[in-house]
């Protein structure tokens, strides 16, 4: 699934402040029977993507009576990487379950542009914003594949609706009311920015530092790699990235720094892992103890010739899965505007180490 979601460039209508050191080769077909991460992808297409059920999230977004549920993130995440699959494999009949999802979708979106989860009187808290992040991103990566001007459209009534609410309640209270300090809320950064790129209204990218974290963006300016919980945390600097390449340079050359440190730091396990259970992993190399069996929480390092002897002890040392694949995107986007191989040699390793 990371491949996938890592491996296409969002279409744009607008020239960014820093192009594309490289651009991925157009590919409409891959050889799943070529190398061993090619095979791995492969498994991940007929095994995951395609073989997962969606209607189970789905019926979340038809209900609509949620107030903390945090699942409704896994619908547009299933909707990213099952339109990379579309494109990669040429399965036509899984392009119709895409469809129909998509249709679903649409056909909930209420008058203000609401498409979410949550019940009226639980909107924009808990995870409803992280939620919206993620169907925007699914939904932006259908129109832009497919270019469907029905979905784009619905993606910009989406986020017509996200911003009338910040602005009603002030960026301040915005970022507050989000989970784990507020860093959920902001992530929702990534997706205004690629709705400004398929659309090129300006209003998206002027919006945008309205959504900068108070205590996160001043170690961005600093090119420091933070300390909080891993997954919100890479997200927001995968926004803060994305909105570099459009606006402001700099934010690309510190993210790039700061990501650079972290990879030969003792703040990052040699193959690929930057937290344990989901905690940013500090200036120490723990050694996690396995206490928990669920693996999307532990992460799925394996132990290989580049651990160490201390954390062969503990095979199952690593990122959870959802750190792992933000952090893989994070360092696809700095090689593709950066042209580092640093940065593609860092998702490789987490794609060989760190993906079942």
């Amino acid at each position: 699934i990371v491949v996938f979601a890592g491996s296409s460039q969002a279409a744009s209508k607008v020239s960014p402040a820093v192009p594309y050191r490289f651009e991925p080769a157009p590919c409409t077909k891959a050889n799943f029977s070529g190398s061993p991460l090619m095979q791995r992808v492969g498994i991940n297409y007929k095994e995951r993507v395609a073989w997962i059920e969606p209607d189970w999230i789905m019926d979340l977004f038809v209900e609509r009576d949620q107030v903390t549920n945090y699942r409704g993130e896994f619908l547009g995440k299933w909707l990213e990487a099952a339109v990379r699959v579309c494109r990669y494999s040429g399965d036509k009949e899984f392009r119709k379950e895409v469809d129909r999802v998509i249709n679903t979708l649409l056909d909930g979106q209420e008058d203000d542009g609401y498409i979410g989860t949550y019940a009226a009187s639980a909107r924009n808290t808990g995870w409803d914003v992280w939620t919206i992040k993620y169907t925007l991103n699914g939904m932006l990566a259908y129109a832009n594949e497919f270019q469907d001007e029905r979905v784009l459209k619905a993606c910009q009534r989406l986020g017509d609706y996200f911003m009338k609410h910040v602005e009603e309640i002030t960026p301040e209270v915005f970022v507050v009311s989000g989970r784990t300090g507020g860093d959920s809320n902001t992530s929702i950064l990534e997706s205004m920015v690629l709705l400004y790129k398929a659309t090129g209204n300006k209003k998206y990218i002027e919006f945008c530092p309205k959504l900068f974290h108070p205590r996160i963006l001043p170690d961005v300016k600093k090119a420091v790699f933070g300390r909080r919980k891993a997954y919100q945390l890479v997200s927001n600097y995968l926004g803060l990235l994305k909105y570099g390449q459009m606006a402001d340079a700099e934010f690309v050359k510190n993210i790039a720094k700061m990501t650079d440190d972290k990879i030969n730091s003792w703040a990052h396990y040699p193959y690929g892992a930057i937290s344990v259970g989901d905690a940013s992993i500090g200036n120490v190399m723990p050694l996690r103890m396995e206490v928990w069996g669920y693996p999307w929480w532990h992460g799925l390092g394996k132990a290989d010739e580049m651990a160490s002897g201390l954390q062969k002890r503990n095979p199952r040392n690593g990122s959870e899965g959802c750190d792992t694949v933000t952090w893989m995107q994070l360092n696809f986007s700095l090689f593709h505007m950066t042209g580092d191989p640093e940065f593609l040699e860092e998702a490789e390793c987490v794609a060989y180490n760190q993906l079942s």
